[in-house]
């Protein structure tokens, strides 16, 4: 008496299933840190954002709901890794997209937001100074940010 069944359900492990519940997206596995250059790198720790939080991203710096929805939309995995070195904050974000156009899409609307520069390989970031810097290879947009 007074007992109620509770189904069992399963709980979204990312939030592109909450966002697309009727797809068919699955993460498999974890995204390889970046290899970064920069002195004596503490490793933090290691963080998954998620679909949502790159256009809720968006939508706080301005971009329209439809532009951030088209620059997150594509979202396949991501991996945020967080660093002391020498004093400084060093955060790598990696991200993994469906296909090169979905990749553009969210460099477009990056583009419009942060400062930055392009590197071909994070081996030349030292992080001596602050800055932001992207690498592009094919469906995946690497950023690290050096902070003092």
């Amino acid at each position: 008496t007074g007992q109620r069944t509770v189904h069992e359900t399963t709980l979204p492990s990312f939030t592109a299933q909450i966002l697309h519940p009727n797809g068919t997206r699955s993460i498999t596995g974890e995204l390889a840190r970046p290899n970064l250059s920069v002195d004596s790198l503490e490793h933090v720790r290691t963080d998954r954002i998620g679909e949502l939080f790159v256009r809720a991203t968006f939508r706080s710096k301005g971009v329209s709901a439809t532009r951030a929805a088209a620059a997150a939309d594509g979202w396949t995995n991501d991996r945020m890794d967080y660093f002391r070195a020498n004093g400084s904050t060093v955060i790598s974000w990696r991200v993994t997209w469906e296909n090169t156009h979905e990749r553009a899409e969210f460099v477009e609307a990056y583009d419009s937001v942060y400062q930055y520069e392009r590197v071909n390989l994070f081996r030349s970031v030292s992080c001596d100074v602050p800055g932001r810097y992207l690498a592009i290879s094919k469906k995946t947009v690497t950023v690290v940010q050096c902070s003092s």
